[in-house]
């Protein structure tokens, strides 16, 4: 559940005290240009009514007979009333319109926003406003168009997940439903060798499931980690003695590797981290996976532990046959996955989801033809 204002809201904080600033001034002067002008217009009035003598608006100068300056009677000064009563509502005027042109240059954009607000209300997440007015309501639509290219965007991967997640799931089901149908028709023998089908199916679905909970988790931020400090160059020997075996069986060189940068002496790296070693081990785990089961026989997969100021870096390289640029950038996305990939396409969306959990990053490098290379970067602690 969100609150308001969000933490990082300072600068929101700060735009809103200026626009109630502003506004606060605006009324302001257009109360005291109503009482100015109400005033001067009853005077008019009362004037016109007889209820205040016309000599009232031609003032003089108090006599002085024994002034030794202004003997007698004081001349009577100019009558500025005709000035006056010009230029007092050529002020008015002006000055109303000054005001409608700067209520209209705030409130227009601010009608835009409530008018696209029903819009997105309705569902309608294509909507923008343009970013006019104010600097103050600049930044308010343009944060609002953000929020609504944000909304469309996960509308669109919503919908897409829905559409992968009944896709992958089709084809287990189908199989389990295949399998068990005939065994009951007695068109299969209920032995071990049609039983099996269904077993490794039904464990498909089952990591699948995982799988989306693993980032359903990560994405809504609820994921519960338990941080301790772990040697980041273990846990990665650890994760490739595992899957010694699958490579040799492959004919594929699994090497790893350590480095570290020119201002740490070997003898006084450290590869430890605060972190979850059973989620960073299944980062790992994904990545070499994806490197052995995409490197062909004879290829080469290294697994390389960088030490490199505060960041760790751990890197897996294969020399596979590499992903295609339109494909790389959407590498890090669920259900993305090539054509002839036996995988969910949740792996390395997962990885990357573990990893900013984490407060680390992740990336990845690709050449067609030659090789693959993904890492990530873990704080040292």
């Amino acid at each position: 559940m969100s609150h308001f204002p969000p933490p990082d809201s300072e600068r929101w904080r700060g735009m809103r005290r200026r626009v109630f600033w502003r506004m606060g001034v605006l009324i302001g002067l257009i109360l005291l240009i109503s009482v100015c002008a109400g005033t001067f217009l009853f005077l008019l009035f009362a004037t016109y009514q007889g209820w205040i003598e016309p000599e009232l608006w031609r003032p003089t100068m108090p006599q002085s007979p024994n002034s030794p300056i202004f003997p007698g009677p004081m001349p009577r000064t100019r009558n500025f009333f005709p000035w006056f009563g010009i230029c007092w509502p050529i002020g008015i005027i002006l000055f109303i319109i000054g005001i409608v042109r700067l209520v209209r240059r705030i409130a227009l954009p601010i009608g835009d926003l409530i008018v696209a607000a029903g819009q997105v209300q309705a569902g309608d997440y294509s909507v923008r406003v343009a970013e006019r007015g104010p600097r103050e309501v600049r930044d308010l639509s343009r944060a609002f168009n953000a929020m609504t290219t944000r909304l469309q965007a996960n509308t669109e991967q919503r919908r897409a997940m829905l559409a992968d997640i009944s896709h992958e799931l089709r084809t287990p089901l189908a199989v389990i439903q295949g399998n068990v149908e005939g065994l009951l028709d007695g068109i299969y023998a209920r032995d071990d060798a049609h039983l099996q089908p269904i077993l490794d199916e039904t464990k498909v679905m089952s990591r699948l499931i995982e799988d989306l909970r693993t980032l359903a988790l990560t994405e809504a931020g609820t994921l519960v980690l338990q941080c301790e400090p772990t040697d980041l160059a273990a846990l990665a020997a650890d994760v490739v003695s595992s899957f010694r075996p699958q490579a040799d069986r492959l004919g594929i060189r699994l090497i790893l590797d350590e480095k570290t940068s020119e201002s740490f002496k070997p003898s006084q790296v450290s590869y430890m981290a605060n972190v979850d070693a059973v989620r960073i081990r299944e980062v790992i785990t994904n990545l070499v996976s994806n490197a052995l089961r995409y490197t062909p026989g004879g290829g080469t997969v290294t697994v390389s532990t960088h030490r490199i100021d505060d960041e760790i870096m751990l890197r897996v390289q294969d020399t596979g046959r590499g992903i295609a640029p339109e494909l790389l950038t959407h590498v890090f996305d669920r259900f993305t996955k090539s054509r002839d990939s036996m995988g969910s396409g949740l792996g390395l969306a997962i990885a990357k989801q573990l990893v900013e959990a984490h407060g680390g990053r992740i990336y990845a490098e690709s050449v067609v033809g030659v090789g693959t290379t993904v890492g990530f970067g873990l704080g040292a602690g």
